[in-house]
């Protein structure tokens, strides 16, 4: 009976080491901010199937902004694939405004710094994170 004991606790340990060392940090750096006030919506995806239908994200945060940059680190993902999609909501009203002719009114942002003509394909703004990560978004 001991030595099952023993070998339950044992598997258990390398099961729980595994995790851990399968999980990653991703810190984000997001640069030229032009209205220093509101919040960057950030949503990471790790399906395409989610970030084409807007559906449940991985994450999702919301940042204060004070200033033309601001980080964010996302920690415990499990490595893997990744798209961030991202706008500046500067009035609060929590959605992406759009004029007349469905031009963005506030900043947003794709990983890979895709998307300057309409929302890139998962293809487009995916990126693997493998232990711990950086990238750079430019919020346009």
């Amino acid at each position: 009976m001991k030595n099952i004991i023993n070998t339950v606790i044992a598997t258990l340990t390398l099961v729980v080491a595994s995790t851990v060392t399968n999980a990653a940090s991703l810190k984000v750096e997001f640069t030229n901010i032009a209205e220093h006030k509101g919040e960057l919506m950030v949503v990471l995806y790790d399906s395409a199937q989610a970030y084409s239908n807007n559906g449940q994200p991985t994450r999702f945060v919301s940042i204060p902004v004070s200033s033309e940059q601001a980080a964010y680190s996302f920690e415990n993902l499990p490595e893997g694939n990744y798209a961030i999609k991202l706008f500046h909501d500067t009035n609060g009203n929590r959605k992406l405004d759009m004029n007349m002719l469905g031009i963005p009114q506030e900043g947003y942002g794709f990983s890979n710094n895709v998307g300057r003509f309409g929302e890139p394909e998962f293809e487009e703004a995916v990126f693997n994170i493998v232990k711990d990560t950086s990238i750079s978004i430019i919020v346009r």
